[in-house]
């Protein structure tokens, strides 16, 4: 078996949260949950599995979120 060195991690995949956060951040706008995903899309930060409404799933993350301030 093909085990990992102590430490060693699986590639681990950009969530849509996280990928939205880096499109955010490279954006001088404001932008929508389906503005996001599509940038994020766009720029190959993400890619969805095949969900029909991954702007929603990324909209409920963002409202469950913390508020920061």
């Amino acid at each position: 078996r093909g085990r990992r060195a102590k430490g060693e991690s699986k590639s681990k995949r950009t969530s849509a949260i996280e990928a939205a956060a880096r499109v955010l951040a490279e954006s001088d706008q404001p932008m929508n949950a389906k503005e996001m995903i599509e940038a994020a899309a766009e720029k190959g930060y993400w890619k969805s599995p095949g969900g029909k409404t991954p702007h929603a799933t990324l909209y409920t993350a963002v409202t469950m979120l913390p508020k920061v301030a």
